[in-house]
């Protein structure tokens, strides 16, 4: 990227990474990322996921959000300690990532507990909780399907 003089941020590495069919490319740029300079942001870490789920790389999917939730709270627990609005909006992020981490590890039953706390009157809240449902959710019988469905209403 440096060659071609491209001025690379978080949103380039989260496109990037986020459409990669192969490990070597995921991790040649997380590497690149990490030396970059760009702070790595939750949507670097969900396209991490998404990306590790995509070449059937689960295992190294699942550690991901738990990561990133961990990172999230670290960077933002000083900053905003005495804004109680944005302690409520860094709750739901929390509880969105710890959504995706539950599901990607398989613990359904978790997660729908997780997603029946989470405030689901914020647009970019649903979309990331479909996207979650789509890409870690297969239900395989069709009694699964319907008790997913009404999860996902």
């Amino acid at each position: 990227m440096e060659n071609a003089d491209v001025k690379t941020d978080s949103q380039t590495f989260s496109y990037l990474i986020g459409n990669c069919d192969r490990e070597e490319d995921i991790v040649k740029y997380y590497e690149e990322l990490k030396h970059s300079g760009v702070q790595i942001t939750k949507y670097i870490f969900m396209a991490l996921t998404n990306a590790y789920v995509a070449c059937g790389q689960f295992e190294k999917a699942k550690q991901f959000p738990v990561y990133s939730t961990v990172d999230l709270l670290k960077q933002l627990k000083d900053k905003f300690y005495a804004n109680e609005v944005a302690t409520d909006v860094l709750f739901d992020e929390v509880s969105v990532m710890m959504y995706q981490a539950l599901l990607a590890s398989g613990d359904h039953k978790s997660a729908t507990n997780m997603l029946n706390k989470i405030p689901k009157d914020d647009p970019h809240v649903r979309c990331v909780i479909k996207a979650s449902q789509a890409t870690y959710i297969k239900p395989t019988s069709s009694k699964e399907k319907k008790a997913m469905e009404m999860v996902r209403k």
